[in-house]
């Protein structure tokens, strides 16, 4: 955006692009004329946690090199999925945002390979808590 300045350092780059993606899903859900809604906003929401999770571990770690994978020989330099990323920074697979965003990532994967056969009934319930649980993490 014109006249915006963003925060400097990889951290503060992840942390303006989560933020873009976290406020597009909102925009996108609440959208109610957009047939895609549902798939759209767990695409983004999905982004936006990913890095906000990503900017979260090289803030712990102080090092950039916390969100790659290992170099393969002769193969790009890749950064954590959000699975694995998720695994890193909240390690407790019991946790409830945890549980909650990992039941969204499934979704958005329904969505992108193949088509949601059956959005479940309380998706409005599944994406509020996981709006909420964001803005908890991004302010924390």
């Amino acid at each position: 955006m014109k006249g915006r300045k963003g925060r400097a350092g990889l951290k503060g780059q992840l942390i303006d692009k989560s933020i873009d993606a976290y406020v597009l899903a909102l925009e996108t859900i609440n959208r109610l004329s957009i047939k895609y809604r549902v798939e759209s906003f767990a695409h983004l929401i999905c982004n936006g946690w990913e890095l906000l999770l990503k900017a979260r571990a090289v803030d712990a770690s102080k090092s950039r090199h916390v969100i790659y994978y290992k170099r393969k020989r002769n193969e790009p330099r890749r950064t954590l999925s959000l699975r694995d990323v998720l695994s890193k920074v909240i390690p407790d697979n019991k946790d409830a945002i945890r549980r909650n965003l990992e039941t969204v990532a499934e979704l958005r994967d329904e969505a992108t390979h193949y088509v949601i056969s059956e959005v479940p009934r309380e998706v409005v319930l599944l994406f509020q808590a996981c709006v909420i649980n964001y803005h908890k993490k991004l302010t924390e």
